[in-house]
């Protein structure tokens, strides 16, 4: 909500992307309107697409801020951050795909967690900030087994990072060089679908 969707909001985000922006990092956090009530984003998943829309429009990559898997969630909130995700291209980093939700002392998620019994009231700074279960255990399930297979083989993650690399520097930087060198987008240098 930093750059409204106005004419001058549209155009403080092309200015930024004329100056060098190739990335930008966005915390979305989730994409089910429970999950941003208990984040207390005070925002809509429209904005997320609208302002997702105006990064491709500008061919500026997106690095996410996302809680894939939080100990509250139900399987209607895991369907909706997973659609979000196929929606807006985004579901081809598998660390997105995993992210729990990592929990710190005197935050409002451990207060909630410990009264809904899925944390240790001792819970502390030198903690796991992961180890709480999930109100739906299946759920916990699922996020526990996606974690151990992503963290099963080092080999996944340096892939992982690789790829990121690629999407949210490398090809970004290219294609502002070449908009640059160019002055226009001619298609057989910067197609849309690229």
């Amino acid at each position: 909500d930093s750059i409204q969707f106005t004419e001058e909001g549209d155009e403080l985000f092309r200015r930024l992307k004329r100056n060098g922006m190739v990335m930008a990092y966005v915390g979305f956090e989730s994409a089910s309107t429970k999950m941003l009530d208990i984040f207390d984003k005070l925002v809509d998943v429209n904005n997320y697409k609208r302002f997702v829309e105006r990064a491709k429009r500008e061919k500026v990559a997106l690095q996410l801020g996302f809680i894939a898997w939080h100990p509250l969630m139900t399987i209607d909130d895991a369907r909706q951050n997973f659609q979000f995700l196929h929606e807006t291209d985004e579901l081809y980093n598998f660390s997105v795909m995993v992210q729990k939700l990592d929990i710190f002392p005197g935050t409002r998620d451990k207060k909630r967690l410990i009264d809904e019994g899925l944390l240790s009231p001792g819970f502390n700074c030198l903690s796991d900030p992961q180890n709480y279960s999930f109100q739906d255990r299946n759920i916990g399930q699922l996020a526990d087994s996606l974690n151990r297979i992503y963290r099963a083989d080092e080999r996944l993650e340096r892939f992982d990072k690789a790829v990121s690399r690629l999407h949210l520097t490398f090809i970004p930087e290219l294609l502002h060089q070449a908009e640059i060198l160019f002055q226009e987008k001619p298609s057989s240098v910067l197609s849309d679908g690229i």
